[in-house]
C-alpha cells in the first residue's frame, strides 16, 4: 500500500490536506508534516498522518462487491518552534489556540464530512468509514480539514490576564456553592458586565448580593466552571464536543450569555450527522431549539434509507411518534 499527504492550503483558522491511499490493505504513515502558523507568535504545528486499511473479499463470484475499510489518524508531533515552550517573548502559546479544535475529512467527490474524535496523546481519530471497489487494486483519495482557533497578540495577553483571575481564584467577591460541596469564585463586576441575570443577581436586594455566596443545585460544576471561563477568557477550557455543547447551550440560556449560546448552536449544527441526527432532534425538540431541531429533522428525511433501519429510530418512532412523523413529511 502507498498512502500520501501534502497540505494544500491554508487560512487563519484552517489547514486543509489532501491525501490518497492505494494498493493492498495495510497499515501506513506519512509524515511529519508541517504548518507554519502565525497566531500573535509565529509558530510551527507538526502532524503525522496514519491510514488503516482492510478488506473484506467478494462473497460468491458478484453477488456482493469486495469493500474497503478504512481509517485516519492523525498524531501531533513535537518539534522546533511549535509553540509548546516559553520564549523569550513570554509563555508559551495555550493550547486552545496552538492546537487544532475540529478536524474531518470527505472522501472523493461526495461532501459528506466524516468528524474525528479527539483522542488523548495529542491523537485525532476518524471513524472506520467503508467503501465498495470494483477491483483488487483500489484507490482512495480526499481531503482532511484541521481547523484552529485564532486570536491576535494583543487580545491573548488580554484575555491571559483576565482567565488568570479565575484559574488562580485571585480577589474572588462571590463564591458558588455546588451539591458537591465544590466552590469556584468569581467577580461579580464581571459576572454582572457578560449576563443580565449576574446582574440582576448581584445588583438587587437578593440573598446573593448580600451574602456574596450562590447556591447552584441544577448544574454540574464541571460545566458551569467553563461557563465562567467562557465569560473570562472568550473560549471554554477544552474544545467542545457534542455533550458539553448540548450542556452549555443550555447553561448559556438560562444566564443569557448569547455569545456561548450562539457558538454551540453553530457546533451542534455543524455536527449533525448519521449516528447523531435523531438524538439531536429529540434533545432539541426537549429544549424548544427549533435551528437544531429542524436541521436534524432535514438530515434524518433525507438519509431516511440508512437511518431508518438504525436502533435510534426504532427508539424514535416508540416513543416520540409525532418526530417521526415530522420526518417522514419532509422526505421528498
Amino acid at each position: 500500500m502507498s498512502f500520501s499527504a501534502s497540505v494544500s492550503k491554508q487560512s487563519e483558522t484552517l489547514v486543509t490536506v489532501n491525501w490518497n491511499c492505494n494498493h493492498a490493505p495495510d497499515i501506513q504513515k506519512s509524515g511529519p508534516h508541517q504548518v507554519n502558523r502565525t497566531h500573535g507568535y509565529s509558530y510551527t504545528y507538526y502532524f503525522e498522518l496514519q491510514c488503516n486499511l482492510s478488506c473484506v473479499p467478494k462473497i460468491g463470484p458478484s453477488q456482493t462487491p469486495q469493500k474497503n475499510s478504512f481509517q485516519l489518524l492523525l498524531t501531533k508531533r513535537p518539534g522546533q518552534n511549535d509553540g509548546s515552550n516559553p520564549t523569550n517573548d513570554g509563555d508559551a502559546i495555550p493550547d486552545y489556540y496552538r492546537l487544532p479544535c475540529d478536524m474531518w475529512l470527505t472522501v472523493g467527490n461526495v461532501g459528506t464530512k466524516h468528524f474525528f474524535k479527539k483522542c488523548p496523546f495529542f491523537l485525532w481519530k476518524s471513524k472506520k468509514i467503508s467503501i465498495p471497489t470494483p477491483s483488487h487494486y483500489h484507490t482512495f483519495s480526499g481531503v482532511l480539514s484541521i481547523k484552529f482557533n485564532s486570536i491576535g497578540m494583543g487580545e491573548l495577553n488580554a484575555v491571559r490576564r483576565m482567565a488568570e483571575l479565575l484559574v488562580q481564584q485571585t480577589r474572588c467577591d462571590v463564591q458558588f456553592i455546588f451539591e458537591s460541596g465544590r466552590r469556584i469564585g468569581g467577580h461579580v463586576a464581571i459576572l454582572s458586565e457578560s449576563s443580565p441575570v449576574f446582574e440582576a443577581m448581584f445588583t438587587n436586594d437578593m440573598v446573593e448580593a448580600k451574602t456574596g455566596q450562590v447556591v447552584i443545585a441544577d448544574i454540574h460544576a464541571d460545566t458551569f466552571k467553563e461557563l465562567l471561563h467562557y465569560i473570562y477568557a472568550g473560549h471554554t477550557c477544552t474544545p467542545l464536543t457534542e455533550h458539553t455543547a448540548q450542556s452549555l447551550y443550555v447553561v448559556a440560556e438560562k444566564y443569557d450569555i448569547q455569545d456561548l449560546r450562539k457558538e454551540c448552536l453553530e457546533f451542534l449544527l455543524f455536527h449533525i450527522q448519521m449516528n447523531n441526527a435523531i438524538n439531536l432532534m429529540i434533545w432539541a425538540d426537549v429544549h424548544s431549539i427549533d435551528e437544531i431541531k429542524q436541521a436534524a429533522l432535514k438530515f434524518v428525511a433525507e438519509n431516511f434509507r440508512t437511518i431508518c433501519s438504525t436502533t435510534e429510530w426504532e427508539i424514535l418512532v416508540k416513543h416520540h411518534p409525532e418526530l417521526c412523523l415530522l420526518a417522514t413529511r419532509m422526505m421528498k
